[in-house]
Formats: structure tokens, sequence, C-alpha cells
């Protein structure tokens, strides 16, 4: 009886690790340097430099970037659930509509609420809404939207600056000379309808 639990014993032990399979007790020792590491694939990485590297790409409107995130890149980041957030942003806004809706469902399983979503995908609209009215040369509308897509997707940050840089962004996008600095109103009036939590 003894010589089976100690065989299943060490048939486990050597699924679980690859430690030796000799009986225990047969004189051998364990180093710790002979034992492979195996990391968890549930541990959280902290990789600051790769979600400020998104929040900013979101700030300018870099969809493409956004849209590159992969899920293997952060499905193990501290931030993961805003990530996939981002990553469906740059999705919608490259008009991959299917996969965007895949990292909707991962940002919502890995904790993003539905109020967060919500913020980002109107203010996704509204950036669509000024690329339009860029193309159809309403300057003073598509800076509106644009003002309006930082101030609900981020309501907690400097919204004047960051939608200066998202209008240029987006007009360098589509091949228009960006409208003068002093063109935007010194207050942005944002739809206060989500504005609860900021995203990036």
């Amino acid at each position: 009886m003894i010589k089976i639990l100690i065989s299943i014993l060490n048939w486990l032990l050597g699924l679980l690790g690859g430690l030796p399979k000799s009986p225990v007790g047969a004189g051998e020792t364990i180093r710790v340097e002979d034992v492979p590491f195996r990391e968890s694939p549930t541990s959280m990485i902290l990789d600051d430099a790769l979600f400020e590297r998104s929040r900013t790409q979101w700030y300018f409107g870099d969809w493409n970037e956004l849209a590159n995130l992969q899920r293997d890149a952060i499905q193990n980041h501290s931030q993961r659930a805003k990530l996939a957030l981002l990553a469906a942003a740059g999705r919608l806004q490259m008009g991959a509509d299917f996969e965007a809706r895949e990292y909707i469902t991962l940002a919502k399983e890995w904790g993003c609420t539905n109020t967060l979503i919500s913020q980002v995908l109107i203010s996704g609209v509204h950036n669509s809404l000024g690329r339009a009215a860029a193309i159809a040369g309403e300057q003073t509308s598509a800076i509106k939207h644009f003002q309006r897509a930082i101030a609900v997707g981020s309501p907690e940050s400097e919204a004047r600056l960051l939608a200066q840089a998202r209008v240029n962004h987006q007009y360098r996008q589509l091949d228009l000379p960006a409208p003068p600095t002093g063109t935007l109103p010194t207050a942005i009036s944002p739809d206060s309808t989500f504005i609860t939590q900021s995203v990036p």
C-alpha cells in the first residue's frame, strides 16, 4: 500500500514541477535550483510604460496603435481591463467592429464597469462625428465633438489641452490642415450623462 502511495505521490510531483520520481527518503537531496520555475499564468505584471503609452495614444486618438494591442500582451497586466477597453476603442475607430466587441467583452470580464465602457464608447462616437464634421469643413462642430470626446472619456483630465492635441492629431490623420490653436474655447461643456469615472 505504501509503495502505491509513493508511486502516486511521485507521479503527481512529476506533473507539478518535474521533481525526482525516486521514492521519498531514498537518500537524494533536492536543491532549489533543480526545481523548474513556473510563472503562474494568473500573476499580474505592472508595466506602467505600456499603460501610460496606451493612455496617451487614446488622448491623441492614435487609433492604429491602440488597435495593435493584443490580448497576449495585456492579459497578465495589472491594468488589463482598461487596456482591453482602449484596444476596443482603437479597433472601433479603425472599423474592426467584430474584434472590438471581443475586447469589450474582455474589458468587462476583467473588471471594467458598464459606466466606464459607456463613457469610452460615447467618446468614440463623438470622435467619429468630429472626423465627419472635419471632412465636411465644419470646423466649429468638429472641434466641439473632439472636445466632448475627451471630456466624456476622461472627465478628470485637463480637457482643454488634451482636446487641442486630439484636434491636431485627428486633422493630421485626415490630411487636413489643423485649425489655429486659438480656435478652442477656454471652457468645455461636456455632456454630463456619463461623467463619473476617468478612463484612462
